[in-house]
């Protein structure tokens, strides 16, 4: 990674559409982060997005980067020149294993109440 390489990021969400916040960053990886863990590019863009949304941060160690093309969770501890190639479209999201929001809980739990779905053929 000789020169800087181009990437779209963005934050994906777990919660529901109107409460999502949206922030995408194109940019350019400096040549110099080429050596530097990917966990570079996470912590730059959660310090740009809670500057957007300082009311309600996201700490980066409760986060992951994921390669939208093939849906590979980036190792925070590989190089940046090889966990991106240029052009890539990465998504910072919140680990499932360190939080899930209360809406999605309470979701998870009126889910739980239904009743089984009905066997047999679809009436038309």
């Amino acid at each position: 990674m000789g020169e800087p390489v181009p990437v779209t990021i963005k934050f994906d969400e777990d919660r529901y559409n109107e409460d999502k916040r949206v922030f995408v960053v194109k940019m350019s990886l400096p040549a110099s982060w080429a050596a530097k863990p990917a966990s570079k590019i996470l912590k730059y863009y959660v310090k740009k997005f809670n500057e957007n949304y300082p009311d309600d941060p996201v700490d980066p160690a409760k986060c992951r980067i994921t390669i939208d093309r093939d849906r590979t969770i980036i190792d925070l501890a590989t190089p940046v020149a090889n966990a991106v190639a240029p052009n890539d479209e990465l998504t910072i999201s919140l680990d499932p294993e360190h939080e899930l929001h209360e809406a999605d809980l309470h979701e998870a739990a009126l889910q739980d109440k239904l009743p089984p779905p009905k066997s047999g053929k679809a009436s038309v």
